[in-house]
């Protein structure tokens, strides 16, 4: 079995949306013929789901690296800290675990006599470690994974000290495009960035979408039929441009034209939310005793608890992304209202599984006449729709470590074919 150094840096017990694709990965690996070895940060504190941990191989290599912590202080020093860390650092809070561990992580590489190396984003960091790796290990083929863009992350638009270190972290992304032997983006549309942005690399790139675990849902079924409220569930975070704003305004006109009955409602939040912003929305309007807020759920608790959801509710307000949940989503057999862009991709894998309605996100009447559609069906006790289970299963954890060991496979390829050169430049 091939021996590879995975640099995971969020990863159980860390909790979060960013653990998902990583531990998947993980967990179907050995199946292709791969052995991880994980390097990753030791919890220090925030999101902790335990839950994660019986997806990863028995007896799995990790090595569990200490870093300062500049995200989950507490009181008056932690927030200066966070301000610092999440402002300030270049390219993330995690340069410093990077900085202080790669020479340990080198000589992990070279004890353990691995030559293939698996890197993973946000946060950036990560790929600078490998970088690093690759730089002193040239016979190392190299495959970074790009969970989320870096220097056309829209969100890192809204915020002027991110766009004041745009060169410098520029310069490190091109490095990281440049170095690696295969590039794996998390969308079709992320990947025609990186193309566009470095031409060298459209032949040694793909894009692998999130997915779901078929394990999962093993025991997994739909519980919403008896329910006395007409239950809309949204779950993951709400942050940057990814906002509930139009949702809740669509639902309170529904409510003021009295197209919903809100003793027959209940709107939830699920994550790692601020209920202060969404108290702050629904103040003084009929939503006021509708919505709740639930804190972050371990994933397998959270798999039961969306099982009695009558509508999954999806935001986005990015083309290029397609947040993990839409993928457990299209599986779960409920119907999705997903307010996206119409041209991007969640919008494209809820129409072609057709599990849901996908509406723009700011289309405030588009949002009211399919959350009011999904409520008449539940009123009346009928399917609102027909899902595609054959295109389903494409977006399977298994079939996606499948596609990951043809990377690997390339990246070996391209490593004996093209590494000297691109070292050269």
């Amino acid at each position: 079995m091939n021996k590879l150094l995975m640099i995971l840096n969020e990863f159980p017990p860390i909790g979060g949306s960013g653990v998902q694709r990583s531990t998947k990965f993980v967990k179907y690996l050995p199946a292709v013929g791969y052995a991880p070895y994980v390097v990753t940060r030791a919890y220090s504190g925030g999101l902790r789901d335990e839950s994660l941990l019986k997806d990863l191989p028995e007896g799995l290599h990790r090595l569990d690296l200490e870093r300062p912590d500049w995200v989950d202080g507490t009181g008056v020093i932690g927030r200066v800290r966070r301000l610092i860390g999440t402002r300030l650092m270049v390219p993330d809070a995690e340069v410093f675990w990077y900085l202080r561990h790669r020479e340990r992580v080198l000589a992990w590489l070279d004890a353990e006599h691995i030559d293939l190396l698996y890197s993973t984003s946000y946060p950036y960091s990560s790929h600078l470690m490998a970088l690093y790796l690759k730089r002193r290990r040239p016979h190392v083929a190299w495959v970074a994974d790009f969970r989320d863009e870096w220097t056309n992350n829209p969100y890192s638009r809204d915020q002027l000290l991110k766009r004041l270190r745009f060169p410098a972290e520029r310069r490190m992304e091109k490095a990281v495009v440049a170095g690696c032997d295969y590039l794996v983006a998390n969308t079709p549309r992320m990947l025609e960035n990186f193309v566009a942005d470095t031409p060298g690399v459209r032949d040694r790139s793909i894009a692998i979408p999130n997915g779901f675990d078929p394990d999962d849902f093993a025991d997994y079924a739909p519980r919403n039929q008896g329910n006395e409220k007409f239950r809309i569930v949204y779950a993951g975070a709400l942050y940057g441009r990814r906002r509930p704003d139009y949702v809740l305004q669509a639902l309170a006109e529904l409510i003021a034209s009295a197209d919903v009955d809100p003793a027959r409602l209940e709107v939830e939040f699920v994550g790692n939310i601020h209920e202060d912003r969404i108290r702050r929305l629904v103040a003084g309007d009929a939503l006021d005793a509708v919505v709740k807020v639930t804190p972050y759920m371990a994933h397998g608790s959270l798999m039961g608890h969306l099982a009695a959801a009558n509508v999954l509710l999806l935001i986005e307000s990015e083309v290029n992304f397609a947040t993990g949940k839409v993928f457990e989503y299209i599986r779960m057999g409920i119907p999705i209202v997903a307010t996206v862009p119409l041209e991007g991709e969640a919008a494209r894998v809820v129409r072609e599984t057709r599990t849901g309605a996908a509406v723009d996100f700011a289309d405030v009447a588009g949002i009211r006449d399919a959350l009011a559609a999904s409520y008449r069906a539940w009123c009346d006790g009928r399917a609102s729709f027909a899902p595609e289970a054959a295109i389903i299963q494409r977006y399977s954890r298994r079939v996606q470590t499948e596609a990951l060991g043809r990377c690997l496979e390339a990246a070996q390829r391209n490593r004996d074919a093209d590494s000297p050169h691109r070292q050269r430049r």
